[in-house]
């Protein structure tokens, strides 16, 4: 590109970012549909019930409850990140392939488990809401271990 179309170029994309910020210019920030986020760190208790078929041979676990504490990090930006750990009281069956078809599946047995977690929320609207709704996409990974 010449150095004309350049400048030509550099020119609009100031003038419409001026014009977005002259729309501010004398706005009522009470009257505004933007209000900001609170931002900081936060632990909580958090609790629930797994439900699980136990897969095709219905020796993964099943249903039980989880206990757990969940960190927080809340930035005052668009990502903000999350750590979980949990304890499950679970319940799973017990194949044991010595013993005929009839007789090889017994349980259900108690199955503890540890689950921890990395989750990650993408704020659309960054650090404000919009008419109090703050969209986000979040997703995450995890691991379960559970006892023999």
């Amino acid at each position: 590109m010449d150095r004309k179309r350049v400048a030509l170029l550099l020119l609009l994309l100031a003038s419409a970012v001026a014009q977005r910020g002259a729309a501010q210019v004398g706005h009522d920030p009470a009257r505004s549909p933007y209000r900001t986020l609170r931002f900081g760190q936060y632990i909580s208790l958090i609790g629930g019930r797994f439900q699980g078929d136990g897969g095709q041979l219905g020796v993964a676990p099943h249903h039980g409850s989880t206990l757990g504490l969940r960190y927080d990090a809340l930035s005052n930006g668009t990502l903000s990140l999350s750590f979980a750990a949990s304890y499950a009281d679970l319940e799973r069956l017990v194949i044991d392939p010595t013993k005929p078809i009839e007789t090889a599946v017994s349980g259900p047995v108690k199955q503890h488990a540890g689950i921890v977690e990395l989750i990650f929320q993408f704020n659309v609207t960054g650090s404000k809401t919009w008419h109090r709704l703050a969209p986000f996409v979040s997703g995450g990974v995890g691991l379960m271990v559970g006892s023999s």
